[in-house]
């Protein structure tokens, strides 16, 4: 019987030893926990993501740390955004990553032997409980971290932030620090990030210069090339490993790459240069293709402290989506199935040029198609070539059959099916659909556009073939006298040879090129008149393009899956809204931060990365490449939505204007208005600053209160470096109609009644023995300081102009932001879950859905619920009060669900739980209550009714009660309260809000009455707030742990 093959991902026993540190069985727990969580800081001026980790039931003394290490991530995050703008602001995944690394070193520095004893009890323990055979840590082999990051993630920008780290932490005596990259190229690339990062660096010279001298710790950058293990390698361009000396910190992008040979030889050739003292750091994207070798299996296992692979940078959102264009027929890869690869790119690039003003702030390119593979060379891979320069030439020189092909695509005649028996062009090319149907524009007529959009010519002609000369390895394409594409490919003469040789009436070889410069290199300027890209092995080598929105496949070897994820992951880079880096259709579009942006019809087009082959092969090992990544096909279910309204009118506040109009219409140029006074609380960072070496005058007997700087010390102050911070930020929060200059920024510093900072006297006290590091650090708090005046000062203006702007609207029908039209069903069909047969769920999902909704009405009538196997997986809610049916609960309990989304998002569990309690409330006491009409909507996230945009509240529920003329609108927000502050001003509303119905009585006349619940999900004992329970249902604040008389409460106070 064959050995089953371990999967490296399921044994990454260092990353499960980190996550337990915080209680968590895995990084996906973890990751739940922080995924939600806002980026920045908090009021604390701490980082939100940290004070959560914070409230986990860990040690105090873990808790103290974990205050040390924010202090330190805030550092390192400053160090590299000194020469940034826009700065670079952590994502959840890249704190972690940064954060588990701080505490590894921490104790590999300085308690080796118990960070150790720790490793090693944890992998016995849970090697035992789960009946494992997880690797034990060697302590030779823990002098590394590998860190496995999806293209795109920002991996470089963990190199250089774990690079401050080792700095701070190593102890030892080392040699160098040494980056080592695969080619000159990406060295180049590196050293301009390091520049940018403020980070010292040189290039790795044997011999010492004058520059050597004058940098402190440089980071020195060589090619691997141009390592090797010989002594007698002096021929000028290799450095043999004894020159680099022992003891090195190496950093290493993609170092257990290569083939066998060579990666033992550079395995050993590292280990000479970590020698006794050093220590390494490795990155990859592909740590999946390390195979079931127990040594190098092992040491990966135990080294690799952080997984955020292409699988979970997908799932977040971040990237393109991505189509591959299945045939059911291996023969069918022809003609037909290449026009509509074309006709991808050309709907992609018309959109493009049509809509540029309004996707501009997605930051999207030109669309370009690149055909790439493994290998640049061979005769397999010039076949390839030449299959696709004939298509083309064909393409542009055989008018009728391509004008043919693409009526019989557009009009729904296609021949092709895919692998499920449907048309493979069904539900392709929409924008191409509507400028047929809307503008009319002939089908006939998208040839000729065609010819000129994609290859600069207006009729047929022979397709040129010209040999750059001062470029390597590139060969132009044109039909006229402009460039529409260029081959990259290892020997351009054997290339030539064989196009010279072809009986093709289509090719013309023109003369070599010795003026013309690289193609390649100009591609990714505006103006660049290159379509498409045929070869470039520099695709996979670390070409930094945003351009790429179709991939064909050449020469893809089933062998070389990793080149493939890497390929995969260059396609998909996106910048996105706001240099987001994520694609429109991610949750923070849809109910999140970023649910109020405007986004263009069709947009999709350009976040798609659509995926061909040249034959079926390529395509199956490269969808196969995928699925072992974790990459999978999703299935996409839909089920109506049936809207409930009433005959009565029902009443919501919105603002007439948007925020462009806040923008345009308000300039804020007032230091001096009366605003809430700012505060900071420094109290957790008295034992951080007691903790350093460097400061030690802080008497831990001293109270904590409200202080403020001495004009003494703001003097000390460096105002410009402050107000271009200032400006930084301004800029990053988009405070466009804010104006302010250095002066009114000293003038909030030299004002004591503007703010007061919470902390030991002694922490914002100078005195002479204070170093420079001290006044630094101060200065970092004031600009903590007047960013939150700035925030305070606009939210202030803006508040008031949004309440101006109020007014009443009635919720229609057609209203998709409150009543959505369906839930879709998004289904990963190759995930890893307990549930065996995934294609049988969607099969019986599928068939639930069909029978309730469409053949019959029970899922609009009645609660009922999908069961698969033992397990209960939704239920379906027909709730009479509500605006629409049904709604839906995923059980959370049901292990393993989450390979299916839902969207509109599916009912949270005290979501659930007070529908329920509210439906057999109604049902039992309705007439008791005294209303003519009570009405219930699940209000959308950020699509739905915020009370407040500044406040960034959508409570989850509007109620509306009817009484004769008088109308009750109750916003109700059931949530947790353990890591609420009880200042929020989400606690608050139940007051502001009066405020507003005052206003919108005044304006509207109409007898509308506005309230605010809390309903905790969070036990009354489990709260450590000093208010009695009585006093915070004087706010509004009720339990659902009271049963059925929290809504007793509820309804009395909407009632008096």
């Amino acid at each position: 019987m064959a050995k089953v093959q371990r999967k490296l991902q399921n044994y990454l026993i260092l990353n499960k030893y980190m996550s337990s540190m915080f209680g968590f069985r895995d990084m996906k727990e973890f990751s739940a926990l922080l995924k939600p969580i806002p980026d920045g800081l908090n009021y604390h001026k701490k980082l939100h993501f940290t004070e959560v980790l914070q409230n986990l039931k860990i040690t105090d003394e873990f808790r103290q740390k974990l205050n040390l290490y924010d202090e330190n991530i805030q550092e390192y995050l400053n160090h590299i955004n000194q020469k940034r703008d826009p700065p670079i602001v952590l994502k959840y995944f890249q704190y972690m990553a940064i954060l588990f690394t701080e505490i590894y070193l921490d104790k590999y520095y300085n308690e080796f032997n118990s960070l150790y004893s720790e490793f090693l009890t944890f992998v016995m323990a849970l090697n035992k409980k789960e009946n494992s055979k997880y690797p034990y840590p060697n302590k030779k082999a823990m002098q590394k971290l590998a860190f496995w990051s999806a293209t795109g993630s920002g991996k470089t920008l963990l190199m250089h932030i774990n690079f401050l780290q080792v700095q701070r932490y190593n102890n030892k005596k080392y040699d160098n620090f040494l980056l080592i990259t695969p080619s000159e190229g990406l060295s180049t690339q590196h050293m301009d990030e390091l520049l940018l990062s403020d980070i010292e660096h040189k290039k790795f010279e044997t011999q010492k210069t004058l520059e050597d001298w004058s940098l402190k710790n440089p980071l020195k950058v060589i090619e691997i090339t141009k390592i090797k293990s010989e002594v007698s390698s002096q021929d000028g361009k290799t450095i043999p490993v004894e020159a680099f000396e022992d003891d090195n910190i190496i950093f290493v992008d993609e170092g257990h790459k290569g083939h066998s040979t060579d990666a033992q030889t550079w395995k050993n050739m590292r280990k000479e240069l970590v020698g006794k003292n050093g220590f390494t750091f490795e990155y990859s994207a592909t740590f999946g293709e390390i195979i079931d070798k127990d040594e190098t299996f092992n040491e990966y296992a135990s080294s690799i402290i952080f997984d955020y692979r292409y699988k979970y940078f997908y799932e977040d959102g971040f990237g393109k989506d991505y189509s591959i264009l299945n045939l059911h027929n291996k023969e069918d890869y022809g003609d037909e199935y290449f026009t509509g690869s074309l006709l991808s790119l050309y709907e992609q690039k018309v959109y493009f040029k049509n809509y540029g003003r309004q996707i501009k702030p997605f930051n999207l390119e030109n669309p370009l198609m690149i055909f790439v593979g493994s290998s640049v060379s061979g005769k397999a891979k010039e076949s390839d070539v030449l299959q696709v320069v004939k298509f083309l030439a064909r393409f542009v020189n055989e008018k009728k059959n391509f004008k043919e092909l693409i009526q019989n695509i557009l009009t729904d005649k296609s021949s092709l099916v895919d692998t499920n028996d449907q048309p493979v062009f069904a539900t392709k090319f929409p924008y191409l659909r509507r400028l047929n149907k809307i503008d009319k524009i002939e089908i006939h007529e998208i040839y000729e556009d065609i010819l000129k959009v994609l290859f600069h010519v207006k009729t047929s002609k022979t397709l040129q073939f010209v040999e750059i000369k001062n470029a390597d390895g590139e060969i132009g394409l044109k039909f006229d006298s402009e460039y529409f594409g260029v081959i990259n490919i290892g020997d351009t003469s054997s290339f030539m040879k064989l196009i010279d040789k072809e009986e093709e009436d289509y090719f013309f070889i023109a003369q070599k090129s010795n003026f013309e410069q690289s193609l390649f290199k100009k591609i990714e300027k505006k103006n660049s008149p290159v379509n498409f890209l045929i070869g470039s092995k520099k695709f996979i080598e670390g070409w930094n393009s945003y351009r790429v929105s179709a991939m064909g496949l050449l020469n893809i070897g089933k062998k070389e899956g990793s080149q493939i994820i890497q390929l995969f992951g260059r396609g998909v880079r996106l910048k996105g809204y706001e240099n987001y880096l994520k694609r429109s259709s991610a949750p923070e579009f849809k109910n999140g931060m970023l649910a109020d942006v405007k986004i263009p019809d069709y947009l999709e087009l350009l976040e798609t990365l659509n995926i061909f082959g040249l034959n079926a092969n390529y395509m199956e090992t490269f969808k196969k490449s995928l699925k072992e990544e974790g990459i999978g096909e999703y299935e996409r279910l839909t089920l109506k939505i049936k809207p409930t309204m009433p005959v009565s009118a029902l009443y919501v506040p919105r603002s007439t204007k948007d925020e462009s109009d806040f923008t345009k219409s308000i300039q804020i140029t007032n230091f001096d208005k009366s605003i809430a006074k700012i505060k900071i609380d420094l109290s957790s960072k008295i034992d951080v600053l007691e903790s350093r070496e460097d400061i030690k005058q802080v008497d831990s007997s001293s109270p904590i209160k409200e202080n403020t700087f001495s004009s003494e010390l703001v003097d000390l102050f460096d105002m410009d470096y402050i107000y271009l911070e200032l400006l930084k930020y301004k800029d990053l929060k988009k405070y466009t109609n804010l104006y302010f200059i250095k002066d009114d920024l000293s003038s909030v510093l030299y004002s004591p009644d503007k703010y007061s900072v919470l902390c030991k006297k002694e922490i914002i006290q100078l005195n002479e023995t204070d170093e420079l590091q001290k006044i630094q650090k101060l200065q970092d708090y004031a600009i903590q300081l007047l960013k939150s005046y700035l925030d305070k000062l606009y939210n202030h203006e803006k508040y008031h102009w949004y309440q101006e702007n109020l007014q009443y609207e009635t919720v229609s029908q057609e209203d998709e932001s409150l009543i959505p039209k369906e839930y879709v069903f998004t289904i990963n069909s190759d995930a890893d879950t307990l549930i065996k047969d995934i294609d049988k769920f969607t099969s019986d999902l599928t068939s639930f859905i069909r029978v309730n909704s469409e053949d019959g009405n029970i899922m609009y009538e009645e609660d009922i619920s999908f069961k698969h196997g033992m397990s209960n997986i939704m239920d379906f809610f027909a709730m009479n009060v509500h605006l629409f049916k049904p709604l839906i609960y995923k059980n959370v309990k049901a292990k393993d669900l989450e390979f299916i989304k839902i969207s509109p998002v599916n009912l949270v569990e005290s979501e659930r739980d007070f529908i329920k309690q509210l439906n057999l409330y109604l049902e039992n006491d309705s007439k008791a209550l005294g209303f003519d009409e009570i009405y219930l909507l699940r209000n959308p996230s950020r699509k739905g009714i915020g009370f407040f945009e500044t406040k960034n509240f959508y409570p989850d529920f509007i109620l509306w009660t009817i009484k004769g003329d008088e109308q009750t609108i109750n916003f109700i927000d059931p949530k947790g309260l353990v890591r609420v502050d009880h200042h929020d001003e989400k606690i608050g509303l139940y007051k502001e809000i009066k405020h507003i119905e005052t206003d919108l009585k005044k304006k509207s006349k109409l007898n509308i009455n506005l309230n605010s619940f809390i309903l905790s999900r969070t036990n009354y004992s489990d709260l450590n707030w000093s208010e009695s329970k009585d006093e915070l249902m004087d706010k509004n604040i009720l339990f659902l742990e009271d049963g059925a008389d929290f809504l007793k409460q509820m309804f009395e106070k909407i009632s008096s």
